[in-house]
């Protein structure tokens, strides 16, 4: 590779124009953290004074606006031929800007970190390394081999002057580091022999004396008793609790003990003893089983945030809406933000990534800075703080609350139907769901995620025989219920159809009738082929018949309250003839004022 080096210096755009002189139809500017990709990019189209005017570029402006948001950073930038990519921008942008850079001959510049190494193969024929955090020998030489593939090289006609990439190593404060040298990396390439860094304790090479080697030790103790754990036989269930939680990586999460485990245990079957529990918000279920009381085992700070209202009111909102379009959640996400900012609510958790300020000044949380501050930022880049937001709350649920969402979705005991008096397995779905086993009928599953939405949860099984529980009915007497043990199949797809998400009873008026049929339908046809019997899908939301309502007093907020299930609790609000009730040990719950006063489930105290 032909290689140079500049010297490091405090006015980046002296590089700036060493890059423009040599650049070459596809160069390839590396950076490592996404907030100074998008500090380059704006500093660096600044030098560029010509203005790209294709119809392809035309192109790709129009869908990113219409598609993205009017102020995407990106936009600006593709006028100059330069477009930019990280790990922290939505994927299907991320892929859609890769692609057209490999199309369009306009776009010169690409300014990205290592995620352009798992990506297509590009068509770039110079490098510009600007900063060499964690870029080893071999990662190093990884990255050089994106220069002038061999597909380039080996066209018709061969193009064998490629097999010398063009490589250079800009080194600025600005972008590398204070006083940074580049030299040793140079060195490392013309060396072409690479010492591997051994950190592994179990290798003979490893100096297991040296102290900057005992974080290595001691995380390689952990993960062989985890090992440990992980293949052993379970005795009880706080050892399989365990077993479980250590399988999905939840020590990641927490530092995982046996008092942990059965703290956990303890309140999972306190639901299980209480199924009105159920009908919470997932959200709330999930603070309840694992970050309540569990605080001094959390680790992991991003997933602790959970235990304040604030952040489970932002992901039911987050959920609620995850399935609208990247544009319609970008404009509710900025939004949300000029909201916080009026009510002067302004610090913002965001990760490390984009954190400015740390959420406290002392401590060891002092030197964290994942907090961002919204005040005082221009709309264009609100807008462009929600668009990485996207992709940072998707991995964030996609990666650390599905740990959860499989512990406690591995298995649900499922109550049957008969809200009084004891229910009978051969009624109704208690016995289509008990026969599911042996009479081809496919059983389906719907979710009540909030109050009056219900989720389509795909196709369950029976994973053993059902049994009988006592649980107080809706009268409030003990009965006997049976409970099911399902579990998703296999090929259940987690996705819900959006057919059956309806955001209240009027939306399910509206467009609910036909919902059956319509998915009878497309069950049909996926059954066709494999003969099996599509099941008849019940009524997701019966219709309730109209009724004068009770009216509620004015006087009732404050009032202490004990109910039958949640216990004790103080009304904090009224909104038509619902009331909201705020309980010691369940939290806000809203309640229909007349049906708890015509069955006696609140007691005034």
């Amino acid at each position: 590779a032909n290689i140079s080096c500049g010297n490091a210096c405090r006015d980046w755009r002296r590089h700036g124009s060493t890059i423009l002189q040599n650049a070459t139809e596809k160069s390839f500017c590396y950076l490592y953290a996404p907030r100074k990709i998008e500090q380059f990019a704006e500093e660096f189209s600044q030098s560029i004074t010509t203005v790209q005017d294709s119809p392809e570029l035309k192109e790709v402006i129009k869908n990113l606006k219409e598609y993205v948001h009017d102020e995407f950073y990106a936009i600006e930038y593709i006028k100059k031929g330069i477009i930019y990519l990280h790990g922290k921008m939505p994927d299907n942008v991320k892929e859609y800007l890769e692609y057209k850079y490999s199309q369009i001959p306009e776009l010169q510049f690409i300014i990205a970190n290592k995620v352009i190494l798992e990506g297509i193969n590009l068509p770039i024929s110079s490098l510009f390394v600007l900063n060499g955090i964690n870029l080893y020998g071999k990662d190093l030489t990884n990255l050089i081999g994106r220069v002038n593939r061999l597909n380039l090289v080996f066209s018709q006609p061969p193009k064998l002057g490629l097999l010398m990439p063009q490589v250079h190593f800009v080194n600025s404060e600005e972008y590398n580091r204070r006083r940074g040298n580049f030299e040793n990396k140079i060195r490392l390439l013309r060396s072409s022999v690479f010492a591997d860094n051994v950190k592994n304790p179990t290798l003979e090479n490893f100096d297991i004396e040296n102290k900057e080697n005992k974080d290595n030790v001691d995380k390689c103790k952990e993960i062989v008793e985890n090992e440990s754990i992980f293949f052993a036989v379970a005795e009880d269930p706080i050892q399989e609790l365990k077993r479980q939680m250590i399988s999905l990586g939840m020590n990641t999460i927490y530092t995982i003990s046996d008092k942990l485990c059965q703290t956990i245990l303890e309140k999972i079957n306190r639901i299980k003893d209480r199924p009105e529990l159920h009908e919470s918000h997932f959200l709330e279920r999930l603070r309840y089983l694992f970050i309540r009381h569990c605080d001094s085992n959390i680790i992991d700070n991003e997933f602790a945030r959970l235990k304040n209202d604030k952040a489970i009111a932002y992901y039911k909102m987050f959920f609620k809406n995850r399935k609208q379009s990247l544009k319609e959640n970008i404009a509710r996400e900025v939004a949300y933000f000029q909201r916080r900012i009026a009510e002067g609510d302004c610090l913002m958790y965001i990760g490390e990534s984009y954190g400015e300020r740390a959420y406290v000044t002392t401590g060891r949380e002092a030197y964290h800075n994942v907090y961002i501050d919204l005040s005082g930022k221009s709309s264009r880049q609100l807008a462009n703080i929600a668009i990485v937001k996207q992709k940072i709350e998707e991995d964030f649920v996609s990666f650390k609350l599905r740990m959860f969402f499989q512990l406690i979705g591995g298995v649900l005991h499922y109550t049957g139907m008969g809200k009084v008096g004891d229910q009978d397995i051969h009624w109704a779905q208690n016995a289509t769901l008990a026969e599911c086993g042996f009479n081809g009928v496919d059983v389906h599953l719907f979710e009540v995620m909030d109050v009056g939405e219900y989720i389509y949860c795909g196709r369950i099984e029976l994973v053993s025989e059902p049994y009988i529980e006592i649980q107080p009915g809706e009268d409030g007497n003990n009965r006997k219920v049976w409970m099911f043990p399902i579990r998703p199949v296999p090929d259940n797809d987690v996705r819900k159809p959006s057919m059956f998400v309806f955001a209240d009873m009027e939306d399910y008026k509206t467009r609910g009738k036909n919902v059956d049929s319509e998915y009878a339908k497309i069950l049909a046809e996926k059954k066709r082929r494999s003969g099996n019997i599509p099941a008849s899908v019940g009524s997701v939301i019966q219709q309730p018949e109209p009724k004068l309502s009770i009216a509620v007093p004015k006087d009732l907020i404050g009032k202490k309250v004990k109910h039958k299930s949640f216990g004790i609790g103080v009304i904090t609000g009224i909104n038509g003839t619902t009331i909201d009730v705020n309980f010691e040990i369940a939290g806000t719950k809203k309640m229909g004022y007349e049906f708890c006063m015509k069955n006696s489930m609140l007691e005034f105290i």
